[in-house]
């Protein structure tokens, strides 16, 4: 490899941004500003059809090993109402809980995407009240299924000023079920924080820099690494 094409690959890497927005998919994260938010899921409800990202087939082609099978009725559901499934499926007791995005960006990261509950094999919601895309405010991090009446979830906050590797808070979102028979999920209660931080986030308070530090640490192997490339 040639000087030349070393440092224009570098160059890439280090510019490259961390998300890229679908096409008007994203929920953005404004809904976790409230301790309580409202319910947006019905029991009964189908599920939502997946958005238009503007990928081609050989899009879905080159991110094929981040995608998996249909291996159940829950995953069929969702295929069929034209999602692509991706990363685990989790059960516990009657609840399971599985992902399936739209669309996915140069990185194969995916874009307007969401996380689907069933409860006793019916669809009963979404965790988020819109589709997301990866690395942007209100996207979802983590989730715990840890009792089969409770889910809790980590999404990813971010400030106008954070860059998209580093949100510098972290909001988490207990939800629950509602209904007889069929069952809806709903949020109960939602908790910020700074990113790392065990203490409950305060409006003004200065948001904890572990994520900046790694981003700077970033910037300096760009640095170092474009060195090596140009001797």
């Amino acid at each position: 490899m040639t000087r030349r094409v070393r440092l224009m690959a570098l160059a890439a890497f280090c510019l490259l941004p961390d998300g890229v927005l679908a096409d008007g998919a994203a929920a953005g994260g404004a809904w976790l500003d409230a301790p309580r938010p409202a319910g947006w899921n019905q029991p009964g409800a189908p599920v939502p059809p997946a958005p238009r990202t503007g990928n081609a087939a050989a899009d879905f082609a080159r991110c094929a090993a981040q995608l998996r099978p249909a291996t159940s009725p829950e995953d069929r559901a969702v295929v069929k109402a034209g999602w692509r499934l991706f990363g685990p499926y989790q059960r516990f007791g009657a609840t399971s809980i599985l992902r399936a995005l739209s669309g996915v960006d140069g990185m194969c990261r995916p874009l307007g995407y969401q996380e689907f509950v069933f409860r006793d094999g019916h669809f009963a919601g979404t965790l988020a009240p819109a589709p997301m895309d990866a690395r942007t405010d209100g996207a979802t991090d983590t989730i715990f299924l840890y009792e089969a009446d409770r889910i809790t979830v980590t999404y990813r906050r971010y400030a106008d000023t954070d860059p998209l590797c580093c949100p510098s808070r972290t909001s988490t979102v207990v939800f629950g079920f509602v209904g007889e028979g069929v069952a809806a999920v709903v949020p109960e209660a939602v908790t910020t924080r700074p990113a790392g931080a065990g203490a409950a986030y305060r409006p003004g308070a200065p948001a904890d820099d572990g994520g900046f530090r790694r981003c700077r640490a970033r910037a300096m192997t760009c640095f170092i690494a474009a060195k090596s490339a140009s001797s």
